[in-house]
């Protein structure tokens, strides 16, 4: 049922009816900000990578990827710079070994291991 709805949102007008631009941009930790990355990687395990609802989401999320295989990091947590104290954040712009695995374990539990 969660999950259906969450498909039939257009993943990402879930809510508010338009996202945010930081829904876009992918870095960790996310705190109390969400992206396309973290709603796909938790529906990915419910969900075909042919359902029509989500391709448009994972071309977001395949297209940021590097020619090297990962993605970068592009936002800080929103109003998270007290967490620098106890977190280093990864530098914007930069490979993200966070996002990059969050991507992937999106991709393989949508794709399924191919080992």
């Amino acid at each position: 049922m969660a999950i259906q709805q969450i498909l039939d949102s257009n993943l990402y007008q879930y809510g508010k009816g338009k996202p945010s631009p930081r829904w876009f941009l992918f870095g960790f930790p996310l705190r109390f900000d969400t992206d396309i990355l973290e709603v796909l990687e938790l529906i990915a395990p419910y969900v075909s990578p042919e359902q029509e609802q989500i391709q448009e989401g994972l071309s977001i999320v395949l297209d940021k990827q590097t020619s090297d295989g990962r993605w970068l990091c592009e936002k800080h947590p929103k109003g998270g710079g007290w967490m620098k104290q106890f977190i280093e954040f990864e530098e914007i712009g930069q490979p993200s070994k966070w996002v990059t695995l969050h991507s992937m374990r999106m991709l393989k539990d949508l794709y399924g291991s191919t080992s």
